[in-house]
């Protein structure tokens, strides 16, 4: 299965410099939510994908390209 947006959520964060726990503390979610998404264990939801760019400073459709 093709992870697209999983992997370049993960790559912001990277960028950003946060750690999956800050990253999950900043958009108020779990841990495992975090990581299930840089899997692509489990959908992001577009609320969910929105606070993540906003905390990341990155635009949304980032995440979707290849």
């Amino acid at each position: 299965m093709d992870n697209l947006i999983g992997e370049n959520i993960k790559q912001a964060r990277l960028r950003a410099g946060y750690t999956q726990e800050k990253l999950a503390e900043k958009i108020d979610v779990s841990l495992s939510v975090i990581s299930r998404l840089e899997t692509g264990r489990t959908m992001v939801s577009v609320a969910k994908m929105q606070r993540i760019a906003k905390v990341l400073n990155t635009p949304v459709g980032t995440f979707f390209e290849r």
